[in-house]
């Protein structure tokens, strides 16, 4: 009987010893380095969220989605051990942007949040007002710039976006948080063709006012991610927009349809993983 239980306890401390080093080599590879920027548009229903992971994982977040989803659908790409992020960007105030913020904040470790409307902030994390102009560096030549922030102007909330454009090596993503179009005009007479961009991430859902036409040919994006719920109730993406997009000749890429939406980068080929 004593044999039987020194058996027992033994592979007990085999079985723990074994899951801890499997667990220290996940760490490892999780943390060691990529070839490849990854930008991934979560599924988080009728809401926004981006996480972009660095070859090096340095991770931005963009936005957090309406609710607790940006928990599973940050669970859909990163290993299940990585509980931190470095910086948080929230585009507004809207609650489809910002609403899974406080959930987070709980669930992961963050270096920084960053706005340019210091009401979106939490008690706890360390805080950074953005304008246009703000250059986020991210490591391995890969650069999030500000474009567009509505900081110091008095705009409605969706006209207040953030904006910026990713660029990594000849390949870039442009965000457009919820811009209608009048704000997507500005960004061509402010940038005209330094707007071109590989990954469009549409405006306000597919909106009837956003996708202006003059935007979207100036940006001539090979790809257009919507990021959208199912069956919502404005009718998100309409069909206006869609038509727009299309005549842009842009590939047309939805959460609803796809869920969850990856792209792979390292700077010179682009793949839809």
């Amino acid at each position: 009987m004593p044999t039987i239980k020194w058996t027992i306890w033994r592979w007990w401390l085999l079985l723990i010893l074994a899951l801890f080093v499997s667990a220290l080599w996940l760490t490892v590879w999780s943390k060691w380095p990529s070839q490849y920027l990854t930008v991934s548009y979560l599924d988080v229903g009728q809401g926004d969220a981006i996480l972009i992971d660095t070859p090096h994982h340095n991770q931005l977040l963009i936005d957090t989605g309406p609710n607790r989803k940006i928990l599973s659908s940050l669970a859909s790409v990163l290993p299940f051990f990585d509980r931190s992020l470095n910086v948080v960007l929230i585009t507004h105030q809207d609650l489809d942007h910002r609403g899974g913020l406080s959930d987070l904040i709980k669930n992961y470790a963050v270096d920084y949040e960053v706005a340019a409307d210091k009401n979106v902030a939490l008690p706890g994390t360390p805080f950074v007002a953005i304008a246009r102009g703000t250059k986020i560096d991210l490591g391995d030549g890969i650069i999030f710039e500000v474009l567009s922030s509505g900081a110091g102007e008095l705009l409605p909330s969706n006209d207040g976006s953030v904006a910026g454009i990713l660029s990594a090596g000849q390949k870039k993503f442009l965000f457009t948080a919820d811009l209608p179009s009048s704000r997507e005009r500005y960004l061509v007479n402010q940038f005209g063709v330094n707007l071109k961009a590989d990954v469009l991430k549409v405006s306000h859902h597919g909106s009837k006012g956003s996708s202006d036409s003059e935007f979207l040919q100036t940006v001539q994006p090979t790809y257009a991610v919507i990021s959208v719920g199912a069956n919502n109730r404005y009718g998100h993406p309409t069909t206006e927009a869609l038509d727009r997009i299309k005549s842009a000749g842009a590939e047309i890429l939805r959460t609803d349809q796809l869920g969850t939406i990856v792209f792979e980068t390292d700077g010179q080929s682009l793949i839809r993983k």
